[in-house]
C-alpha cells in the first residue's frame, strides 16, 4: 500500500512539473517575422504629414523589443537616403520569459521631406527588426509614398 501511494505521489509530482513546463517547440520560429498590414496615407505633405505603418509581428521566444529606450531595434530605410533611421520598440513580452508572441506594431514616420528641387517626390520604406538574441527578421517594403509640397 505504501509503495503504491509513493508511486501515485511521484506520478502526481511529475504531472504537476510537466504542466508547469514552458512549451518551447510551438511551431513559431525564434527568428522574428514581420508583415506590413497597412500603410496610410500614401500621399503626404512634406514636414507636415505622418505616415503610419502597421506591422504584424511574431516571434517564437518572445525576445522582441528592449526594456531600455536607448536600445534601438527597428531599422527603417528611406529608399532615397544612404543610412537608415532607427526606432525604439519596447519589450513585447516580459524580459526573461520564453513564450511565443504575435501582435501588431504601429510605427509613425514623421518629418518626411522632399530632397530634390521638385514639388513632389516618391519613396518607399524598407523595414526589419532584430530581437535581443541578435536575430534579424525578414525585410518588408512599403508601397510607394508620394511627398508633396504644401
Amino acid at each position: 500500500m505504501k509503495k503504491s501511494l509513493a508511486n501515485i505521489s511521484l506520478l502526481l509530482i511529475l504531472g504537476l512539473a510537466a504542466g508547469c513546463a514552458k512549451e518551447v517547440d510551438n511551431g513559431i520560429s525564434n527568428v522574428p517575422a514581420i508583415e506590413i498590414r497597412q500603410v496610410s496615407p500614401l500621399t503626404i505633405e512634406e514636414f507636415d504629414g505622418n505616415v503610419k505603418v502597421f506591422l504584424k509581428y511574431q516571434d517564437g521566444d518572445g525576445d522582441l523589443g528592449y526594456p531600455e529606450a536607448d536600445s534601438l531595434s527597428l531599422e527603417v530605410w528611406d529608399a532615397r537616403l544612404a543610412e537608415p533611421d532607427w526606432y525604439y520598440v519596447p519589450a513585447l513580452a516580459p524580459v526573461g520569459e520564453v513564450l511565443s508572441i504575435k501582435g501588431e506594431l504601429e510605427i509613425t514616420l514623421n518629418g518626411t521631406f522632399i530632397l530634390g528641387n521638385g514639388t513632389s517626390e516618391t519613396t518607399t520604406f524598407t523595414m526589419r527588426i532584430h530581437d535581443r538574441a541578435g536575430n534579424w527578421s525578414n525585410t518588408v517594403e512599403t508601397p510607394t509614398i508620394t511627398i508633396v509640397e504644401p
